[in-house]
């Protein structure tokens, strides 16, 4: 029996196939056509029959793409072909060959076990008795069935003509299908995904209600309070006692100022649209800002707000306004968590290539689950305010964006019970370029 590597002097054969072992991109997809050729299987134990074929089919286009041939000599190599070749269009299939049956076999193997139902099937017989037409073209989803006798060169045109615009009409509808179930995948993912963000979303939502009702109810009080007695009052109160309560109702309203600033501030860093501007600033004069903002927040609460600062300016590459609000909430939460009779120190120091901060206090410092979640949005941590201060949860969270806004670091060090300290660095000028 001869087999595509024999050797032939036959001048018909046109295409060599050596090269054509094209494998699907994705198992289970119907991979589109590539190239300039369309390919067709002649699955034939007999020699002639492939010359014969290639021969009445050697001048034949189909969408002006020229035929490519594979021959199989076999049911067994035809296997090993069409798993190489998923874009075979049409077989030419032979029933007879290493047994009676191995063509319907074959044709069996390609729907059932491949699951290929693309690629047309042209049965072609010497011996249509064996396999009577109407059961075959049925039971084995032949799309075409001849007898080798009276299968003419216009006949065979025809056939493959016809198979070949059914393979096409096919494949543009499972093209579509294809690409209509991944832009469904593609969508129920978007969906899937903006299910999570707007989950994610309520539950801020949420939290943002909770902080907001929790943190802004006292201060609401206290200034009603106070308003009413003023209101009340006012005919029996000094001028003293009207100086004090204004005081009061003043210093409860910043609390409420402060609080809605860094939720504002919060959303604004996490939309993009807080403005950043990276200029060369001197830390050492928003450092000594800070300090004097706190010196006498600490001195209440008996606690030492210690410094170390070099001599001279230190320059780093950094925005005033967003270097200043880290600081401020780093030296804030020093302040609230630390007892009194404690200290918190603020120590700076720079290199040719760095600008160092440092802020640490000697407050309760963060347990090990605090630590993991100590930069998150709304997080309550197990250390709570020392004197009665509000803790919204936003601070730590702002400061690690402000941070990474303005290309800096921020590491932190704590001892659960003997303090935390955080350290920040920014680049200077001349390192960033």
């Amino acid at each position: 029996m001869p087999t595509p590597d024999q050797p032939t002097d036959d001048p018909l054969v046109f295409l060599d196939d050596a090269n054509h072992a094209n494998h699907a991109d994705s198992p289970g997809l119907i991979q589109a056509p590539k190239g300039d050729t369309v390919k067709i299987m002649i699955v034939d134990d007999e020699a002639d029959i492939h010359r014969v074929t290639r021969y009445a089919l050697h001048d034949y286009s189909f969408n002006d793409k020229r035929l490519e041939f594979i021959d199989a000599y076999s049911g067994e190599e035809a296997r090993r072909l069409l798993a190489r070749h998923s874009d075979i269009a049409v077989v030419l299939l032979d029933v007879v060959m290493e047994t009676d049956d191995a063509g319907l076999v074959l044709a069996q193997y390609i729907r059932e076990s491949m699951g290929n139902t693309m690629v047309r099937i042209i049965l072609r017989t010497g011996q249509p008795g064996r396999a009577p037409e109407s059961e075959v073209l049925k039971k084995y989803q032949i799309n075409d069935y001849r007898n080798k006798t009276e299968l003419t060169e216009d006949k065979l045109s025809s056939s493959v003509t016809a198979n070949l615009r059914s393979w096409d009409d096919l494949m543009k509808v499972e093209l579509y299908r294809q690409e209509l179930e991944r832009i469904v995948d593609e969508r129920t993912h978007e969906l899937k995904r903006k299910n999570r963000e707007l989950l994610a979303l309520n539950q801020e939502k949420n939290e943002f209600l909770s902080v907001a009702a929790h943190d802004l109810k006292n201060p609401l009080s206290i200034i009603k309070g106070f308003a009413d007695m003023i209101g009340n009052d006012f005919r029996e109160l000094s001028e003293c006692d009207v100086v004090e309560y204004a005081t009061t109702i003043s210093g409860s309203a910043d609390r409420m100022f402060k609080l809605i600033k860094r939720m504002l501030d919060a959303d604004a860093i996490e939309s993009g649209e807080l403005q950043i501007s990276l200029a060369s600033i001197n830390v050492a004069d928003v450092v000594r800002k800070v300090i004097a903002d706190f010196e006498s927040v600490a001195e209440r609460k008996q606690i030492a707000l210690r410094h170390i600062l070099p001599d001279g300016n230190a320059f780093a590459l950094a925005d005033e306004g967003a270097l200043y609000q880290i600081l401020d909430n780093l030296v804030s939460n020093g302040i609230k968590y630390s007892e009194p009779g404690t200290e918190v120190l603020i120590r700076m120091t720079s290199t040719s290539d760095a600008v160092h901060v440092e802020v640490a206090d000697q407050g309760p410092g963060f347990t090990a689950v605090d630590q993991k979640r100590m930069f998150s949005k709304f997080a309550r941590l197990s250390a709570r305010p020392t004197g009665g201060e509000n803790s919204h949860g936003l601070g730590l969270y702002v400061v690690k964006r402000l941070v990474e806004q303005i290309d800096g670091v921020i590491t932190c060090t704590t001892n659960p019970g003997s303090g935390t300290s955080f350290r920040l660095r920014f680049q200077t000028c001349e390192q960033a370029r």
